[in-house]
């Protein structure tokens, strides 16, 4: 199983419960991510990641 994750080059999960980005409405996108840092606690720069998200994913819609 070690081998495998070694060779693995890309990982793909699925979330049910969880909008696609390019779906994801501002709101949508700063509820999830302010869940994952408080579950992580890391420093809040939640508007910052939002802001970059909807960038990207705008840019992929494209």
């Amino acid at each position: 199983m070690a081998q495998l994750y070694e060779h693995t080059r890309m990982f793909r999960t699925y979330c049910a419960n969880v909008v696609p980005g390019v779906l994801q409405t501002h709101a949508c996108a700063s509820a999830l991510l302010r869940s994952i840092r408080e579950f992580h606690e890391t420093p809040d720069d939640v508007s910052g990641a939002v802001e970059a998200r909807l960038s990207t994913e705008r840019t992929r819609a494209l």
